[in-house]
């Protein structure tokens, strides 16, 4: 189900707590470095991604999936990182039974997490949590 991260985005970009920390910087699968550390609140982002080891599963002759999608809240400082996560879990968390576009969000519960960590790639901060998400296409 390739819809789930953009339904995602969508949910995220809609929350104006969130925009007013990130803009428009949340991405899906990969974090785009040239973005951040320009203008205000730099080096605050979103990434969303799917779960490495998961595909999704169909349920009976339903088209409904089950997902695990990785959220990663960067920031200039481990601090800043911590508020972005903050405000993105806030408005995930309140996405359950949701429509975008022609996603359904049954369900999406925070399954790990959050951990603070840097970045081994950016050398950033970020809040790193796993949501297990069940929608409809």
């Amino acid at each position: 189900m390739n819809d789930v991260l953009p339904a995602l985005r969508s949910i995220l970009l809609a929350n104006a707590d969130v925009v007013a920390l990130v803009g428009t910087r949340i991405y899906g699968e990969r974090v785009n470095e040239a973005d951040i550390g320009q203008g205000p609140n730099t080096q605050q982002a979103i990434e969303l991604s799917l779960e490495p080891s998961g595909v999704g599963r169909r349920f009976n002759n339903l088209a409904l999936q089950q997902v695990g999608v990785e959220l990663r809240c960067y920031g200039p400082t481990p601090y800043e990182a911590r508020e972005v996560w903050r405000h993105a879990h806030q408005c995930l968390k309140r996405a359950i039974r949701s429509t975008v576009d022609d996603v359904i969000i049954h369900s999406i519960n925070p399954d790990m997490g959050p951990v603070s960590i840097i970045d081994p790639d950016t050398e950033w901060p970020v809040v790193w949590e796993l949501w297990s998400v069940i929608a409809a296409e």
